[in-house]
């Protein structure tokens, strides 16, 4: 094996020889530990976003509840199971807000660079102080589990 493969990530450089370390801003940012200005239930870092803000809109989260049951739905007629399928979409919708909240660590601390981001960038509570990311996984796991909780007891009731 080459040493180059357990190289760390701050010495580390890409195919092209670029190398990928923390800019003097990041590294800046990490030494003044500023608070966020709050303005309603957004929180302002002193950066400009770039689109990684979360917007809510009860559009979205009907949007969110119908694909979560689509999932589900699709899941049950493949195994048989409700129960597998909101497990499904409860794993779809919860994954896919950890990973949004990395690109939004990314964006307010990393410097816009993924190396500078730790393992644990997409749970840090900084970065989950909005009312969205919540919405967004907890509305379609919500429905899911009435879907199946439904289903179970309609069966029940059929034998």
């Amino acid at each position: 094996m080459s040493a180059k493969l357990f190289e760390p990530v701050a010495n580390a450089k890409s195919q092209m020889g670029a190398r990928h370390q923390p800019s003097a801003r990041a590294k800046a940012g990490r030494a003044l530990r500023v608070e966020p200005l709050r303005i309603g239930c957004a929180r302002v870092y002193g950066m400009a976003s770039k689109g990684t803000e979360p917007q809510w809109g009860q559009g979205s989260v009907i949007e969110h509840i119908l694909l979560a049951v689509i999932i589900q739905l699709t899941i049950r007629a493949i195994l048989g199971s409700w129960s597998a399928g909101a497990a499904a979409a409860i794993a779809w919708f919860a994954s896919r807000e950890v990973t949004q909240a990395e690109y939004r660590w990314i964006e307010h601390f990393g410097a816009g660079h993924r190396a500078n981001m730790p393992w644990w960038g997409g749970l840090d509570r900084r970065v989950w102080g909005y009312a969205d990311p919540w919405i967004d996984w907890i509305a379609p796991t919500v429905a899911v589990v009435a879907v199946a909780l439904i289903a179970r007891r309609w069966r029940a009731t059929q034998r």
